[in-house]
């Protein structure tokens, strides 16, 4: 794939430099021999994308193959019916409308199939987490039942530190650092 990309830069980077040179006799992009390389070129890697899309059927393979399928049309008639007037590729744009929704759906389903990360390690912190709100909970002295259980929540947490606080009683505002973790 990078040398893909390193061959495109570098075609872009040519063309680029030679491109000015025909602009200014008023040629139009669309029909011209740059816009025909390229299309060939993107025909090529897009026809190899969607064979390969066929060949190995992964999850939404099919939602593959549509976003493939599209872009290749639009490339196709790119190729073979060119607005000659214009240096928009009117085809290709057209297939991107319909094209870049289905990426976007592709890696939004690909995001929500990922496992949740649960291990045997989070479900027992988070166990401790709770056993700390219940000893807190159940206490009349919430300040020593909270340096208690500092570090129970630190290691639940994976946390270096942890600092628990309790706001400051009346109007003035802030708050009480009561709880350390680890203690200094």
């Amino acid at each position: 794939m990078l040398a893909t990309l390193l061959i495109a830069g570098g075609v872009y980077a040519a063309f680029a430099a030679t491109w000015p040179e025909a602009e200014a006799q008023s040629i139009a992009y669309n029909g011209y021999w740059q816009d025909t390389a390229w299309e060939f070129s993107a025909m090529s890697i897009l026809a190899l994308a969607l064979i390969a899309g066929v060949m190995w059927r992964e999850s939404d393979w099919g939602l593959a193959i549509c976003l493939f399928a599209l872009w290749l049309t639009g490339h196709i008639l790119q190729f073979t019916v060119p607005f000659t007037d214009s240096h928009t590729a009117g085809w290709v744009r057209l297939a991107n409308l319909a094209a870049l929704p289905l990426m976007a759906g592709l890696a939004y389903r690909h995001v929500l199939s990922a496992p949740a990360a649960t291990s045997r390690d989070t479900v027992l912190g988070m166990a401790s987490v709770l056993q700390a709100v219940r000893r807190i909970e159940s206490t009349d002295d919430v300040e020593s039942a909270l340096r208690v259980v500092a570090s129970s929540i630190a290691h639940a947490l994976g946390a270096d530190i942890v600092a628990l606080g309790l706001p400051f009683p009346g109007p003035a505002k802030g708050i009480r650092i009561v709880a350390l973790h680890p203690p200094t």
